[in-house]
């Protein structure tokens, strides 16, 4: 499921029609923003998200395409939703381009396409989306939608991991453990799989048991204070 789109950030509505009046240079198209400026002032809050997302604001367009996925303000409609949030990715909103690749990934709105999925992921992740970072890192992993590749997939892992995605860190934790991508080492697998076990499920952290009974007492407490070296570099658990 798409993950929430935050809503616009509030500006002055006629500060905004102002400048889009500005870039008109007809004068019945000055006349047009203007109209619209005096309903956006009349209209909810629902109605000038979606003004301004016909005027062409990705912000908005991003939003609007929420709406229409979680059917808040507007009938939920998966199709308007794929189709704004289309629009809003296309003009390079990451949080956009995340919630089209998971609609790709998951057939919601659009048909299921694993390498458009990809596609949008990997736009986001060079945003620095680390939710994109850590799903292009698990495509790469797995090979779905793309070729296999496990150094990608730890390149793009290490990335979300170090900012904090708990999924990219018990991820990358495996990774270091079995050898894949980057050499292995248990102490650094120990070290991301505690940062990743502490809000996963019973077998997150039954692996991470496992592999503290394979460890000796040194390498454990190296282990663990790298992870927590990285608490302390982390306090909010992100970058």
């Amino acid at each position: 499921m798409p993950r929430p789109t935050p809503a616009p950030q509030t500006r002055p509505v006629l500060a905004w029609m102002e400048k889009k009046r500005r870039r008109c240079r007809s004068a019945a198209g000055r006349v047009a923003v203007a109209a619209v400026c005096v309903c956006a002032l009349a209209c909810s809050k629902t109605d000038r998200i979606h003004i301004r997302a016909v005027l062409g604001s990705a912000d908005a367009e991003a939003a609007l395409a929420d709406m229409y996925f979680r059917g808040e303000g507007r009938p939920k409609d998966l199709t308007e939703a794929a189709r704004w949030f289309r629009r809003a990715a296309e003009q390079g909103n990451a949080a956009a381009e995340y919630n089209l690749a998971t609609m790709y990934a998951n057939g919601e709105g659009v048909p299921r396409d694993a390498s458009q999925a990809a596609k949008w992921y990997r736009r986001a992740a060079e945003q620095g989306d680390d939710d994109a970072e850590n799903e292009l890192g698990r495509m790469y992993w797995t090979g779905d939608g793309i070729p296999r590749d496990v150094n990608l997939a730890a390149q793009w892992s290490r990335k979300a991991a170090e900012e904090g995605n708990k999924a990219a860190q018990f991820r990358l934790g495996i990774m270091y453990l079995g050898g894949e991508g980057v050499p292995e080492d248990r102490v650094q697998a120990h070290k991301w799989l505690e940062l990743g076990a502490a809000s996963r499920d019973d077998e997150a952290r039954g692996v991470l048991a496992s592999l503290d009974a394979r460890l000796t007492s040194t390498e454990l407490t190296e282990a663990e204070r790298l992870a927590n070296e990285w608490r302390q570099q982390h306090p909010d658990g992100r970058r």
